[in-house]
C-alpha cells in the first residue's frame, strides 16, 4: 500500500485544489502523488482556457519553465558518466568564447568596470548557478546586457535566422559580463541554458534531439519537448497573467512558441510537458536513475545531483523565502533542514518553474509529487507549501 490515509489525502487535496479554482484563486491546477510503487492521487480542476470554457484534460500540456533545468542536468550527467567532461574542466575547453569572459565589478566609488575573472567558469559552475551568468533584467549592467542580447536574438529569429543554444552561449560569452567572479556566489540565471549548449557541443546533437533520444523515448515521455507538432498545440494550457487584484488575463504568449524569449532549445526553461510525463521523470529520479527497467543514470550520479554543493557564502545568496531549509545541488534544490521548510524530509530534491509549477522527489518517503498551474507570476508562496503540507499530513505509516 502507498502509506497514505486515502480518504484524508483525497479529501484534503480535493478541498484545497478544487477550492482554489472555485474561489478564483487559480484558473486550473493538476497534481499527482506517487508513493511506494503506487499512484495515490491524480486529479485536475479548472479550465485549460477560461474564455473558451475548455476543460483541463489528463494530457493537457503545460509550460514547465525552470523545471526544465532538472531534465538538462540529467542529460549532462549522462554525458558525465561517459567520461566526456570533468566537473572542473574550464568551460572554454568546449566553448572557446568563454575564455574572453569579463566580470562587471564595482570599485569603492561604485563605478562598474569590466575586469578579468579570478578564474574561468568551470562546468560545475553551470550546474550550481555559480557562473555569474544572469537572467535578463535592468538591475545590473550584466542583466541589462542579457536583455539586449535577448532582443538581438528575437530580431534575428523574426528575420528567419534563429539561434541555436550554442549560438546563444557564444554570444553570451562575449557580450554579457559576469555578475561576479566564477565560483564566489550563487546567482539564479542562465547557467543551465549554457549547460544545454555544452551538451550540444559534446553530443553533436541539438539539446532537443538528445533529450528525445536519451530521456523521453526511454521513459515513454509522450508529450515532452521544446517544440510541439501542430496536432498538439490545442492541448496547451493558456498562461494567465495575474493582476494586482488577483484577476486573470491571457498572457501574450504564442502557443506555438516554447518561450517568450529566443526560441532555441533552452535548457534552463524551454520544455513543455504533462502531469503524466513529469511524474514519470520524477519516478525515474526516485528510482535512483531508473524506471521500468530503463536506467538513465547510476545511483551515484543521482546521489551527486541531490547533494548540497553550496559554500557558506553561496548558501547566504540562496536565501529565497520559498526555499527555507534548502541548499542547492546539481540543478536541484536539496532539503537540508526540514524544520525550516515546515515539511518534507532531509534529502528531498527537485525544482520548480516560473508559472507556479513544482515537483518533488523524497527518497526517504519513497514519494514523488507533481503540482502544475499556469499563471504569471506563479505565486509559489501561496500554493506550493499548502499542497506539500496536505500531502505529508495524510501519511499514516
Amino acid at each position: 500500500m502507498h502509506g497514505f490515509e486515502e480518504q484524508k489525502l483525497h479529501r484534503n487535496l480535493d478541498r484545497l485544489l478544487g477550492g482554489w479554482v472555485q474561489s478564483g484563486a487559480l484558473p486550473c491546477v493538476q497534481a499527482s502523488v506517487y508513493r511506494k510503487g503506487e499512484t495515490a492521487y491524480s486529479r485536475g480542476f479548472g479550465w485549460a482556457n477560461m474564455e473558451e470554457k475548455s476543460p483541463l484534460r489528463e494530457d493537457s500540456i503545460f509550460r514547465i519553465y525552470s523545471m526544465t533545468k532538472v531534465f538538462t542536468s540529467v542529460a549532462a550527467l549522462m554525458l558525465y558518466e561517459e567520461g566526456r567532461f570533468q566537473m572542473h574542466d574550464p568551460l572554454s575547453k568546449f566553448i572557446p568564447e568563454f575564455a574572453q569572459s569579463k566580470v562587471a565589478e564595482a570599485d569603492a566609488s561604485g563605478k562598474v568596470q569590466l575586469v578579468a575573472p579570478r578564474r574561468e567558469i568551470i562546468v560545475r559552475d553551470l550546474f550550481t548557478m555559480a557562473s555569474g551568468i544572469p537572467y535578463q533584467g535592468e538591475n545590473t549592467l550584466s542583466e541589462h546586457a542579457m536583455s539586449t542580447l535577448q532582443k538581438h536574438g528575437l530580431r534575428d529569429e523574426k528575420a528567419g535566422k534563429p539561434w541555436s543554444a550554442l549560438r546563444f552561449a557564444q554570444e553570451t560569452a562575449v557580450k554579457v559580463p559576469l555578475t561576479f567572479h566564477p565560483g564566489e556566489h550563487w546567482w539564479y540565471g542562465m547557467s543551465i541554458d549554457v549547460l544545454g549548449a555544452l551538451i550540444e557541443v559534446i553530443s553533436g546533437q541539438t539539446l532537443g534531439d538528445f533529450m528525445r533520444e536519451r530521456i523521453c523515448e526511454p521513459l515513454d515521455l509522450r508529450d515532452t519537448g521544446f517544440r510541439l507538432p501542430p496536432e498538439k498545440v490545442g492541448r496547451v494550457v493558456t498562461m494567465y497573467a495575474v493582476d494586482a487584484k488577483g484577476g486573470f488575463a491571457p498572457a501574450n504568449i504564442d502557443r506555438t512558441r516554447p518561450m517568450e524569449y529566443i526560441a532555441f532549445d533552452a535548457g534552463g526553461g524551454g520544455l513543455l510537458s504533462t502531469l503524466r510525463d513529469v511524474g514519470r521523470f520524477a519516478r525515474m529520479l526516485l528510482g535512483e536513475g531508473a524506471l521500468d527497467g530503463k536506467r538513465l543514470l547510476s545511483r551515484k550520479s543521482v546521489e551527486l545531483m541531490r547533494t548540497n554543493h553550496l559554500s557558506e557564502q553561496q548558501y547566504r545568496d540562496f536565501a529565497w523565502g520559498n526555499q527555507r531549509g534548502y541548499g542547492y545541488g546539481l540543478g536541484v534544490r536539496v532539503l537540508m533542514r526540514p524544520e525550516l521548510a515546515g515539511h518534507g524530509s532531509a534529502g528531498e530534491f527537485a525544482w520548480e518553474g516560473l508559472a507556479g509549477t513544482w515537483f518533488t522527489v523524497d527518497p526517504a518517503e519513497q514519494m514523488a509529487a507533481v503540482f502544475l498551474v499556469q499563471t504569471h507570476p506563479g505565486r509559489h508562496f501561496d500554493f506550493v507549501p499548502l499542497f506539500a503540507q496536505a500531502v505529508y499530513g495524510a501519511m499514516d505509516d
